[in-house]
């Protein structure tokens, strides 16, 4: 897998399993190719995917899945998404990994493609377990080919930004994706790029579906997750090391999001 810069894991399985409650720091792609699954995103969204449908599911979203009908086989692939950023370049592929309208559906039905996509997904599965020279290069190009393909048939399903979104936006949420864990002024951020505040803040909720603060504060809280689950470093550090000045702070907001604290996830590491 290390042969991979973009996919950091990738599997094929048929196994019912149930996932409890969870998230990564990263974009994940499943694709249902038997069986039925319930998957759960955040505290309120709840879709059922059956065969051919295909699960968009970003670094900011909790999920939890159950497999309803069997047999049952998926395809799943969790992406690093600052790699993806660097080789997929247009914010309309890369807005069904970053943007949340309320219109939102992360579950995209793909019948019409869906022998296209999983040759692609097979491919990918081939290069990453069983690499060969340029195998780095060649998942590039198949995950280019996947996004696009899918975009082509599916395009109003993608949150794309509108025509009227400036570029500046984009290069807002690049910036944030990119420093989430440092100091931001957002009025800072408004001001180089020649935006007032109210207009940055509603042209950036308008495409991704989160105010700059937010997005901001979701990207913090979801690296301090990964941190507290794979880590031994305390609360105190993790809430630094995601960007927050104040533990306490740090906490409050923790827990109004996810509805339990970050000592909650540490025990439950040490179980």
């Amino acid at each position: 897998m290390k042969n991979s810069l973009v996919i950091e894991q990738i599997h094929l399985s048929d196994k019912p399993l149930k996932y409890d409650v969870h998230s990564h720091n990263s974009y994940q792609i499943v694709f249902v190719i038997n069986g039925r699954m319930r998957i759960m995103l955040g505290r309120d969204r709840i879709y059922e995917a059956g065969p051919d449908s295909l699960i968009f599911i970003s670094n900011l979203e909790e999920h939890s899945t159950l497999v309803l009908e069997e047999p049952y086989k998926r395809y799943y692939m969790i992406l690093l998404p600052l790699a993806l950023d660097r080789i997929i370049k247009n914010p309309h592929l890369l807005s069904v990994f970053k943007n949340r309208p309320s219109s939102f559906c992360n579950v995209l039905d793909i019948c019409a493609i869906s022998n296209k996509v999983e040759n692609i997904f097979t491919s990918l599965y081939a290069e990453v377990k069983k690499p060969e020279k340029f195998s780095a290069e060649m998942v590039d190009c198949l995950l280019r080919e996947l996004i696009i393909t899918v975009y082509r048939n599916n395009f109003a399903d993608f949150p794309s930004p509108s025509e009227s979104i400036p570029s500046q936006i984009y290069e807002i949420q690049k910036y944030i994706d990119n420093h989430f864990s440092q100091a931001i002024s957002l009025r800072d951020l408004a001001k180089q790029n020649y935006i007032s505040v109210s207009y940055m803040s509603n042209s950036f909720k308008k495409m991704t579906g989160y105010s700059p603060m937010q997005y901001l504060q979701l990207n913090r809280l979801s690296y301090s997750k990964v941190l507290l689950a794979s880590t031994d470093l305390t609360i105190s550090e993790i809430a630094y090391r995601s960007g927050f000045i104040d533990v306490n702070n740090y906490i409050r907001k923790f827990k109004a999001f996810y509805g339990y604290t970050p000592g909650s996830v540490r025990k439950h590491k040490k179980n």
